[in-house]
């Protein structure tokens, strides 16, 4: 949020006047190079550190160069696990919690893309997104039993804890990025997109009980609009999407559809993430953490990469 502050043309008083709880915050924790068999073989957060190449600013701390104890040949692979700790603030700009809603965007560190000109790893700005390559996710997310979950992708198990926790597995692939929301007052309404020249494309709408009624409403401009982006961009690839109605007093509308998408087909492979949150029904910030709702927040990413470079986002 501090760069967004630093970079934004709009009005930000109410913003620098939150206390720091309602903050976001992110911390790479650990960096580590696996030998066979998922085997830790070297940590690499030592020799990690902070670059600006956009304008060399010195307090930035968006992009984080990882040196690798020797350089990735031509067609090699290596498989690097990342743990990070992330606070959730009161819902700021796609992301956050508002009472016992929860929209996660932008909430794990990214890997940076390396392409035949070199490494195309931008810090970040206001009006941009970071960019990301495409990839598969396996998500697993925790929250208190009976809390609705809609991520990007299909829910693959639903698994209850003994602990009064449901762990909700999401997977997807072919996609660049990955959002999440929870909340116990989504209302669940299923329908179907059908067109004579287009797949068909399953529709979950997580909606608010107040507009409960409108929900043939959402899926009338979910189809307006999957009808309408084949002649703009491309048609729709995937053959399911889920459409959110965000709680009051967030900012969620702005991630750009309705939201959280989409799947295609089965996955070949998978990057592990484990997240969670904790329902803070007063206050607006919470913290999530990968094994419950707790006081400090912690997740690990598992995958593939050619030497990318992680790139870290502290708001």
């Amino acid at each position: 949020m501090r760069e967004w502050i630093r970079a934004s043309r709009e009005d930000t008083s109410e913003l620098t006047r939150r206390p720091k709880s309602e903050w976001a915050s992110m911390d790479v924790t650990a960096i580590r190079l696996l030998a066979g068999g998922g085997t830790a073989m070297a940590d690499l957060l030592g020799g990690a550190h902070y670059i600006a190449p956009d304008d060399g600013n010195t307090d930035d701390r968006t992009v984080l160069a990882v040196p690798l104890p020797k350089a990735v040949g031509p067609a090699e692979t290596i498989a690097v696990e990342v743990s990070w700790t992330a606070h959730v603030p009161r819902t700021f700009a796609r992301t956050g919690a508002v009472g016992n809603s929860f929209f996660l965007a932008q909430w794990f560190p990214k890997m940076g893309v390396f392409e035949d000109g070199g490494w195309n790893t931008h810090q970040f700005h206001a009006p941009t997104e970071f960019f990301s390559d495409y990839g598969v996710y396996d998500v697993r997310m925790t929250v208190p039993r009976g809390w609705v979950v809609g991520a990007t992708g299909v829910e693959r198990s639903r698994t209850d804890t003994p602990t009064g926790k449901t762990v909700h597995q999401y997977v997807q692939e072919d996609v660049h990025d990955f959002a999440w929301t929870t909340s116990p007052d989504y209302i669940v309404k299923t329908g179907k997109f059908e067109h004579k020249r287009l797949q068909a494309v399953e529709m979950r709408l997580l909606i608010q009980p107040e507009h409960a009624s409108q929900a043939d409403r959402y899926f009338m401009a979910t189809r307006a609009t999957l009808r309408s982006v084949r002649r703009v961009v491309r048609p729709y690839p995937y053959d399911h999407i889920t459409i959110v109605d965000p709680a009051f007093q967030t900012e969620a509308r702005r991630h750009g559809v309705p939201d959280a998408v989409h799947r295609r087909h089965e996955p070949a492979g998978a990057a592990d993430g484990h997240r969670s949150g904790r329902r803070d029904g007063a206050r607006s910030a919470a913290t999530s953490s990968g094994t419950g709702w707790s006081a400090t927040t912690s997740s690990s990413t598992r995958g593939s990469t050619r030497g990318s470079t992680p790139s870290r986002r502290r708001a």
